[in-house]
């Protein structure tokens, strides 16, 4: 069930990990004896406790319980020592906000194995809340009251969930407005970054179909005097968004903060969008013939551009809308 939810959402993993292979293989019975042998255990009350205390952490974790069930720690301890094992260089855990006092212990847990544990990061998210009709859905995990993401993908569709969860740094709170999320209109992010790119693809048909050669085929060098016609400030503003998009998507990697990009395709579509409205000032394809091919070298640049950051979220750039 869960891989089919992950097909819908176009989420795919390299390796899929099943926790009860951790005990058929007596990989969590080998992991405890590692951690004995360093001397990082001990018994009390006939349950076994990591010895964390030592190493600045708030209290030592029990890992065996006193009738021999293991607590979550151990098998979590267990999983990261074989990930170690199969020779990854990072290692970065997905969390929801119910794990966020785990990682710690992990991670000393590795060190005392003999690992890096500063090879290991955790990024902690939120609690979503569904939204309808201007009020907070009820959810209830012990009344088994709950919403599906199946459930919302099937209302919403793939890339408006895509964006609506991405959208938010990770540290934040997340509330799913259904209803935004279903809307057709400006109010609605996705709709007005999609409909900017669908736009952007129909202003070069038109340029393709006017039979001008200039316009229909421009030359993948302009020359300087070419686009030195664009002047205006929304012009050079559009430049100066344009150019800002590597770096963008390097830090957006580097702080693991996937938001980043969401936010910028969005400041470009809206920059955009203000753009081609004022259309008295800025219509794209005139009697102009050399301002006419310089606006459509911008209108090139910003389609790819859109088209390469929605590619990057996983979202679709349509081309008619």
């Amino acid at each position: 069930m869960i891989e089919r939810t992950l097909e819908q959402l176009k989420i795919r993993f390299d390796v899929r990990f099943n926790e009860r292979s951790l005990y058929e293989t007596h990989q969590v019975e080998q992991a405890l004896a590692d951690l004995r042998a360093t001397g990082a255990v001990y018994e009390q009350d006939g349950a076994v406790w990591l010895r964390a205390s030592d190493i600045g952490l708030e209290r030592d974790r029990v890992l065996m319980k006193s009738s021999g069930e293991p607590t979550y720690l151990l098998p979590d301890i267990a999983y990261h020592r074989d990930k170690f094992k199969r020779g990854f260089d990072r290692i970065i855990d997905v969390l929801g906000p119910d794990h966020i006092d785990q990682f710690p212990y992990v991670k000393a847990a590795m060190t005392k194995l003999g690992f890096d544990g500063e090879r290991m990061e955790v990024a902690i998210y939120q609690w979503v809340t569904v939204i309808r009709d201007g009020k907070p859905v009820k959810m209830s995990k012990r009344l088994g009251n709950y919403v599906t993401v199946d459930e919302v993908v099937e209302e919403v569709g793939t890339d408006v969930f895509r964006f609506f969860m991405v959208e938010r740094r990770s540290t934040s709170a997340l509330e799913f407005d259904v209803d935004l999320a279903k809307e057709r209109s400006d109010r609605n992010p996705v709709y007005k970054i999609q409909y900017a790119h669908a736009r952007l693809c129909s202003i070069g048909r038109k340029a393709a179909e006017t039979g001008t050669p200039e316009l229909a085929a421009l030359d993948p060098n302009p020359s300087a005097q070419v686009l030195s016609r664009l002047s205006t400030p929304a012009e050079l503003e559009l430049v100066k968004i344009i150019g800002r998009y590597p770096d963008v998507v390097a830090h957006a990697a580097e702080a693991r903060e996937p938001q980043e990009i969401a936010r910028y395709v969005l400041e470009l579509a809206n920059a955009f969008n203000a753009y081609v409205t004022d259309g008295k000032r800025h219509r794209v394809l005139s009697d102009d013939l050399e301002l006419s091919c310089a606006r459509l070298y911008l209108v090139r640049a910003v389609r790819i551009t859109l088209r390469n950051g929605l590619n990057l979220l996983g979202i679709t750039a349509p081309e008619r809308m």
